[in-house]
């Protein structure tokens, strides 16, 4: 994985999870704190609690602003690894997730 790369870990077998300290993922949380505003905001108007089409289009519109700004401006890649640390985390044993599950 390259720095920018936001890293999704499927197992936690070992103490130290590397994608809480991944520099990509540290910006992926700054990134969603920094839109957390805009897409509360989204999911309050229009009705409360009920789901209506143009509040979740907003909300979605949101997820795929963060998304995109991972991809475009800092060249990052969303990053699947699922196993356990007695194999050891190889870079070849990495691989990018669709765009369905970058946007979960």
């Amino acid at each position: 994985p390259q720095p920018a790369d936001i890293l999704f870990l499927f197992e936690r077998s070992f103490r130290r999870d590397i994608s809480s300290v991944h520099i990509g993922n540290r910006i992926y949380r700054d990134l969603i704190n920094a839109y957390r505003r805009m897409y509360l905001e989204a999911a309050e108007r229009r009705g409360g609690g009920k789901c209506s089409s143009g509040r979740h289009a907003s909300r979605h519109a949101i997820i795929d602003a963060i998304v995109n700004e991972i991809r475009t401006t800092y060249g990052g890649r969303f990053l699947g690894k699922c196993g356990t640390a007695e194999g050891g985390w190889y870079e070849e044993s990495w691989y990018e997730v669709d765009d369905m599950f970058a946007r979960k």
